[in-house]
């Protein structure tokens, strides 16, 4: 009678177990869910256990145009020497030296064909960067010598060079452009558009870039379009698109969409 009775509480205490692990995976979802990235959240298959995510160590909503990095005299520096004369030659010696970098054969991503030409008008931003990483790297008594600019320059290493570039270039690249009616119901809808990588923090950039300029064949011209669906992947930085459209006339039920980056 015992053994029996002892298993009649095993079994329900077993169900009793299982039920409460069912009804907990909700919860235990709602947990996993508070601390995933945007693309973990919608993954197929579906993601428990978010991957730890890339170190963030600028604010993305920084405005590093508006407030660049300012070079500190360090502690240590002579007072007899004049700070400013010396940063106008740091600045010349570092201009060909993190040029040769990027042009090099150890830089370890593709090139753009317009990369070249916009590194060389982000010269000083990227410089500002470098002094913020390199110049702790500096021994108290190299500030002292005359080759100190020579000095210095010879620390910064490619990688140095990379991280202050991508400050600059960030990388956005767009799928489908999909036009809704207020019904949120498909009308038109694009193919995938060419990735690109785009500048957008560089200073003095003051013109949108264009993204993307692609037909759209909408279902018919009585259509009213409420919605441009744009998907697109990109950093950890803030994003502003805009899409201008142009409809083409009503014999060829078709929009011309153009995505612009600001």
């Amino acid at each position: 009678m015992i053994p029996e009775m002892n298993m009649k509480l095993i079994s329900s205490h077993l169900i009793l177990i299982l039920l409460s692990i069912l009804f907990s995976a909700p919860f235990l979802w709602m947990i996993s869910t508070s601390v995933k990235a945007d693309d973990e959240i919608i993954h197929d298959p579906m993601v428990w256990i978010p991957e730890l995510p890339n170190r963030v160590t600028d604010s993305p909503y920084l405005d590093f145009e508006g407030h660049p990095p300012r070079w500190r005299k360090p502690p240590s520096f002579p007072n007899q020497k004049d700070w400013g004369v010396f940063t106008d030659r740091l600045r010349d010696a570092m201009k060909n030296h993190i040029s040769s970098l990027f042009l090099g054969n150890q830089w370890p991503f593709p090139r753009d064909p317009i990369e070249p030409a916009l590194f060389i008008r982000a010269d000083r931003d990227i410089e500002d960067y470098l002094w913020m990483a390199v110049n702790t790297r500096i021994p108290e008594g190299d500030w002292k010598k005359d080759d100190a600019p020579q000095l210095f320059v010879d620390r910064i290493q490619t990688d140095d060079v990379v991280k202050a570039w991508q400050k600059l270039y960030r990388s956005l690249s767009l799928a489908e452009i999909r036009l809704r009616n207020s019904s949120a119901q498909d009308i038109g809808v694009s193919a995938a558009t060419d990735h690109k990588r785009i500048p957008y923090t560089i200073r003095d950039w003051e013109q949108p870039i264009q993204l993307a300029r692609v037909e759209i064949d909408i279902s018919s011209p009585e259509e009213q379009i409420d919605q441009v669906m744009v998907r697109f992947r990109g950093d950890a930085s803030y994003h502003r698109l805009t899409a201008n459209l142009e409809y083409q006339g009503k014999a060829a039920y078709r929009i011309l969409a153009i995505i612009l980056v600001h």
